[in-house]
This record gives C-alpha cells, sequence and structure tokens, in this order.
C-alpha cells in the first residue's frame, strides 16, 4: 500500500499575494503574509484562474516560502508581478492524489473482510462494505 502525501488546507482559502515580483527560476517567494498559508511542506497557487501555477513549498521563514518547486504537478512555472494573489485553493494535485489514496485503500481492503464479510479478493464484483459493492 503506498498512499501519496496529502497536503493540509485552510478553511476558506484564505490568501496572500507576492510581496515581490518572481522569475521563472525563483525557489523561495515572498509574499505579504505568509500565515494565510500552511504550515510546510505544502502546496499553493498563484494565480485564479486557468493561467495559475502551483507550487510546493518546504520550508517557511518569516514571510518567505521556501525550497519551493515551480510549475509542480504539470503546471507551468511563470514570471509573476508583485501584488499576484496567492492562496492554499484545492488543486489537480488534492483531487488526483486523494483519489490514488482511496483506491489504494480500497484494493488493499479487497483482501480483508469487511464488517464480518467472507471476502477473500477473488470475487470479481468487489468487496462488501456496508451492505454496497465497491
Amino acid at each position: 500500500m503506498a498512499q501519496q502525501t496529502m497536503y493540509p488546507a485552510i478553511a476558506n482559502s484564505p490568501g496572500t499575494e507576492l510581496s515581490a515580483a518572481l522569475t521563472t527560476a525563483a525557489t523561495t517567494i515572498a509574499v505579504v503574509d505568509a500565515t494565510k498559508l500552511p504550515a510546510a511542506p505544502n502546496v499553493f497557487t498563484i494565480g485564479t484562474d486557468e493561467s495559475s501555477e502551483t507550487i510546493l513549498y518546504t520550508g517557511k521563514s518569516g514571510n518567505s516560502l521556501t525550497g519551493c518547486t515551480r510549475g509542480f504537478d504539470g503546471t507551468t512555472a511563470k514570471a509573476w508581478v508583485i501584488g499576484s494573489k496567492a492562496a492554499r485553493y484545492f488543486t489537480a494535485y488534492d483531487h488526483n492524489t486523494l483519489r490514488a489514496n482511496i483506491l489504494d485503500l480500497i484494493d488493499f481492503l479487497a483482501y480483508m473482510p469487511i464488517n464480518g464479510g467472507t471476502f477473500d479478493g477473488n470475487d470479481p464484483t468487489g468487496p462488501v462494505i456496508d451492505g454496497g459493492i465497491y
């Protein structure tokens, strides 16, 4: 069972802004208020539409996010201007990781009796969980 890392969110996705312009190669990102973003490691996005960039950061120092992996999870690293919006939104990475982890757990549970069941992993209809087939 190989679960992927799921990063915590913050309720209501509070936002901040870049406090300095950003080049495509930058690995430290200065924001106005880093307390609006979860503790590291985590992900955040710059931008609010289909041109957004998802970034993984491994550290926080004051109002700087450090150890940044730009263009994370298939997005494109871009140059951003001072004042660009940044927040911990729900990303494609979050969705895909949640889905993969659930499928991994279902696969793991398929070989275990659930709620007194006798499923042995050989029934092509899947395990019985709470009276339903999953």
